[in-house]
């Protein structure tokens, strides 16, 4: 009869000790699901940032410059400064793309998108429209 018992005692513990293991293990892996998170959500600034310095950088490029001053006084532009104006234009339209489909994907916020820039640089700024169209 105590043999037995102890089986009991001995099959509970167990049981028991295997119980709380999954319960710490579902615990732990949802610790590690927000840290993954909070991962991608840095990667996902990161990204938006980075894109950003990089179309700023284009745009402040003094082939552009000269190619935007010539547009702005009604001049044409060459082959070069057309297909300057025609590739950073195409750069900022890939990013709004990005930026925007992060945005669908829910990784950004609409406030972190400069939509008010966005709309002056399509119509005041660039001939986006044009580039868009081609």
């Amino acid at each position: 009869m105590r043999t037995k018992l102890k089986n009991i005692d001995f099959s509970k513990i167990v049981s028991i000790t295997a119980n709380i293991a999954v319960i710490a293990g579902i615990v732990f892996l949802g610790f590690e699901v927000q840290q993954n998170n909070k991962l991608l959500e840095a990667q996902a600034r990161h990204n938006l940032i980075s894109q950003r310095t990089i179309t700023n950088n284009a745009v402040r490029d003094p082939n552009l410059l000269a190619a935007m001053e010539k547009l702005n006084e009604g001049e044409e532009l060459d082959y070069s400064e057309e297909t300057t104006v025609s590739m950073v234009v195409s750069l900022m339209i890939e990013n709004w793309e990005w930026q925007y489909g992060e945005y669908q994907a829910g990784l950004l916020d609409l406030e972190q998108l400069p939509v008010e820039n966005w709309a002056f640089l399509y119509h005041d700024r660039f001939p986006i429209a044009e580039v868009w169209e081609r």
